[in-house]
């Protein structure tokens, strides 16, 4: 946690580190309470570390972009995450680019390649046999967590919005969810080691969305009486106060153990249900929207990954044209 009394006025700068907590100071009136703390936490456990030695006039791009790598090769043994590396180098050009309009250097921007097998891992996702046992689970063990991780399963959404749920997001009439916030917990700026809630908008624009709900899935909502309680409470809890998403991950453990299924991570349940659209049938662009996507293109590459059984059934479409080519000769 980076404390103010770091923070040092823009003309009296002399090191990197002073630079990032002074651009860092510049950007909290605009950042989301959740970016700050993510921008904060990198800053103080990868960035900082790294770069903290370095004076203002020891910045050039080559040693800047050594520091990236040493970064990620530093902590691939905790396996780093592709996103979170992609924060840190935004984080660091920023820093740069600020560093360039108060005067102190003109460096340009740092590039660095992340190895193309860390790119596109497969998604973890529930075997068919395991998602309907779980779903077994889920419809005789009703309890909150068990509501939270249907939600999941069958619209795809992400934890802390299934834990944002308010009675008002749902139309029962039309049978829609409408998605537009999400819960996280944060650390208190300038306390260490302390927490809070927090209720803010998704993680992009294309995140607030509405999701049309399977009849199976409104019916089961119905089951728990949602319908019934007031508009302002949150569904999960039935209360004020949001749901805790560390109590649904912990829940979704529990479900996998009574279920004897291996461990997976809360995030598979949206895997699960995006590769499920896809063998489906469904078109790129409509699950796009449903799962909140950025871009047409992350879904692709994220989730359409053709197994041999549909390449082969593809390629028999082409023999077909071939057998015709050679009756007509």
């Amino acid at each position: 946690m980076i404390k103010a009394s770091k923070v040092k006025d823009v003309k009296n700068i002399s090191t990197f580190e002073e630079l990032s907590l002074a651009w860092l100071e510049k950007k909290k009136i605009k950042l989301k309470p959740s970016s700050y703390s993510k921008y904060d936490y990198l800053l103080s456990d990868y960035i900082i570390p790294e770069f903290s030695t370095r004076t203002i006039e020891e910045i050039r791009l080559e040693s800047v972009e050594t520091g990236i790598s040493n970064i990620y090769n530093s902590n691939r043994t905790s396996k780093i995450s592709n996103s979170m590396m992609k924060s840190i180098i935004y984080i660091v050009n920023a820093v740069l680019a600020y560093g360039t309009r108060l005067g102190y250097f003109n460096v340009g921007r740092a590039i660095f390649e992340l190895p193309s097998n860390h790119e596109n891992k497969k998604a973890n996702i529930l075997k068919p046999n395991q998602e309907n046992v779980l779903i077994h689970y889920l419809l005789n063990n009703r309890t909150d967590n068990n509501l939270g991780i249907m939600f999941s399963l069958l619209t795809g959404m992400r934890l802390g919005e299934v834990c944002a749920l308010k009675r008002g997001s749902i139309d029962f009439k039309k049978a829609v969810v409408h998605v537009n916030s999400t819960v996280q917990r944060i650390s208190i700026l300038n306390q260490d080691f302390k927490t809070k809630l927090v209720v803010t908008s998704p993680k992009s624009k294309g995140s607030n969305r509405e999701i049309p709900l399977p009849k199976f899935l409104l019916d089961y909502i119905k089951e728990f009486n949602v319908h019934k309680i007031d508009g302002d409470l949150f569904i999960l809890g039935k209360s004020k106060i949001p749901y805790e998403p560390r109590t649904l991950q912990y829940g979704f453990k529990t479900a996998l153990e009574n279920c004897k299924i291996e461990h997976k991570n809360y995030h598979s349940l949206r895997h699960t249900f995006a590769t499920n659209c896809i063998k489906s049938g469904f078109d790129v662009k409509t699950l796009s929207e449903i799962l909140g996507h950025a871009s047409v293109s992350f879904t692709l590459n994220r989730y359409v990954h053709s197994d041999i059984e549909h390449k082969r059934s593809q390629m028999e479409k082409l023999e077909k044209n071939y057998k015709r080519a050679a009756q007509i000769s």
